[in-house]
């Protein structure tokens, strides 16, 4: 979220406005970070129409969890795309960004 944050304050209309995160998605500090509902709801108050900024999240290796980052960057009207290797980030982020 802190990503996404910066990026708003730093947007510029006249660069590509995205935030890109490679991760598993796997919370697995549960008792002292944010859950995906609450990360879902605070992102999503951070969506300002006049400064959009893509989010896209890489769902890196075999068992990330495509459920939350989904949830996620569909809350901010981002994409989740899965990436088995590193070999295919960057065909994954191109998938992202130029597919509906």
């Amino acid at each position: 979220m802190q990503g996404y944050r910066l990026a708003l304050n730093a947007y510029d209309p006249a660069y590509v406005n995205q935030v890109v995160v490679l991760t598993d998605g796997d919370n697995r500090d549960t008792k002292n970070s944010i859950t995906r509902d609450g990360l879902t709801q605070a992102i999503k108050g951070l969506v300002d129409p006049a400064r959009p900024i893509k989010l896209i999240l890489l769902g890196y290796g075999p068992e990330a969890d495509m459920t939350s980052l989904e949830a996620i960057a569909s809350a901010v009207g981002g994409k989740a795309v899965k990436v088995g290797s590193l070999d295919v980030v960057a065909e994954a982020t191109r998938e992202a960004l130029f597919t509906p």
